[in-house]
């Protein structure tokens, strides 16, 4: 939420707002900002993509899927989301 930056990646998780009182970021993010995130098919989190996309609706927004569980994505996945972001700014 600084100028100058064009995207977010998040990985088997959105936004933990729910401890910030008073903050929500999905209110305040920016509409020009590309968000991409990320989630194992086994991830207890896997609800929070649709909640993602949902309370995202103001920018553009991409959900991959991998088998997994809670974690870090494969790379050849991350290096996808970076070229989305790449190629649409």
């Amino acid at each position: 939420m600084r100028p100058g930056i064009a995207g977010i990646l998040c990985q088997a998780a959105g936004f933990a707002y729910e401890f910030t009182p008073n903050f929500n970021p999905y209110e305040k993010f920016p509409a020009k900002i590309l968000a991409a995130c990320t989630f194992g098919d086994g991830d207890p989190n896997m609800f929070e993509s649709q909640r993602f996309r949902r309370d995202m609706k103001q920018c553009r927004v991409q959900a991959q899927f991998f088998k997994g569980k809670h974690g870090w994505c494969p790379p050849e996945l991350f290096d996808a989301a970076l070229d989305w972001m790449e190629e649409s700014v």
